[in-house]
């Protein structure tokens, strides 16, 4: 066991070591304290990411788990291939909007550090409420965690000023997708039943257990996917 816990923190300190060595020191300031700033930042993305499956991915799956359709190692494995196919094929867009969109980043041009200071703690505070509301049973959006955090830091360093808060682009944006996608996913649950109703529930009982295990793989790519993109 204790061989298994070595390997994995083997796994993590490696891919941060990759990850640094890619990145060059910035123009002005302390030459390689940027790449200490960065180990420090990855180092809390890892617990913000554990937050996102406790939390997030638990949200996902929970439905399933506990109707038996699957089981919790099978959830795992399925959240794991749809986080990171999600990422890849949707996280882009979502990655610039968090990162470029909501701050002021050319207040940071000339002191780098404090750019990286801040979105480290993006991390920190987001990855520690939401493991918080995890121990308490509180379904929660790291989502909104990560926006808040993003916002706190914004203000923090500028006042008011050093947030985007337009609604094309900025943080009233993000704030207007909140309330705009409990009524889509209204919609597009109604959309799901129905053709699932149509799909597998109208059928005979051998024809329908046929047609549920054909489209489960569909239903699953297209649940955890989108997951992954937004949690990214």
């Amino acid at each position: 066991m204790l061989s298994k816990h070595v390997l994995s923190y083997a796994v993590v300190f490696a891919t941060i070591a990759l990850c640094v060595a890619k990145v060059d020191s910035p123009e002005v300031g302390v030459p390689y304290l940027y790449k200490g700033m960065m180990i420090w930042a990855f180092g809390w993305a890892f617990v913000n990411a554990y937050s996102i499956g406790a939390n997030d991915v638990a949200n996902a799956f929970a439905n399933a788990v506990a109707s038996r359709t699957i089981t919790h190692r099978q959830a795992c494995m399925i959240a794991c291939v749809g986080e990171l196919v999600g990422v890849i094929a949707l996280g882009k867009t979502v990655t610039d909007t968090v990162r470029k969109k909501m701050v002021e980043v050319d207040n940071f041009k000339e002191d780098p550090y404090v750019f990286a200071l801040g979105m480290s703690c993006v991390n920190l505070g987001s990855g520690l409420w939401v493991l918080a509301a995890t121990v308490l049973c509180l379904p929660v959006s790291t989502t909104h965690a990560v926006v808040g955090s993003i916002v706190g830091i914004g203000i923090a360093a500028w006042g008011p000023g050093g947030v985007k808060w337009g609604y094309d682009g900025g943080v009233l944006g993000v704030v207007a997708s909140w309330f705009i996608s409990p009524i889509l996913s209204a919609i597009l649950a109604s959309i799901f039943y129905m053709s699932v109703k149509w799909l597998v529930l109208a059928h005979p009982d051998d024809k329908a257990l046929k047609a549920g295990i054909f489209y489960l793989p569909f239903y699953f790519c297209l649940l955890y996917t989108s997951d992954a993109a937004d949690d990214m």
